[in-house]
């Protein structure tokens, strides 16, 4: 092994061309869900929903992350006292980014 360069990236799981196409089964599937506890007013997945948005932090400077969005907008749904505290939390830790960066 002395000498011999690493490759960061072997064993990543991802091969080129498919981690768009993961990604964006992954992305249908919070919505879809976010979507149903939304419906339900399922204040029980207040929880589940803050801890996606925390999920992404860091990420959605540029472009807002569907994810967070999905969950957010079913946070709204949802309503109440738990879910305006998640908001608040989420805001408060900048999970979620409240306004581009330059």
């Amino acid at each position: 092994m002395a000498g011999a360069q690493l490759d960061l990236f072997a064993g990543s799981g991802n091969r080129l061309g498919t981690g768009r196409r993961a990604h964006s089964r992954s992305e249908a599937s919070h919505r879809v869900r976010a979507t149903e506890a939304g419906r339900r007013r399922l204040v029980g997945a207040v929880v589940a929903l803050e801890a996606l948005c925390r999920r992404f932090r860091g990420f959605g400077a540029e472009h807002p992350v569907p994810e967070q969005t999905a969950a957010l907008e079913t946070l709204a749904e949802i309503g109440g006292t738990e879910a305006a505290r998640a908001v608040k939390r989420i805001a408060l830790s900048e999970a979620v980014p409240t306004r581009p960066r330059p």
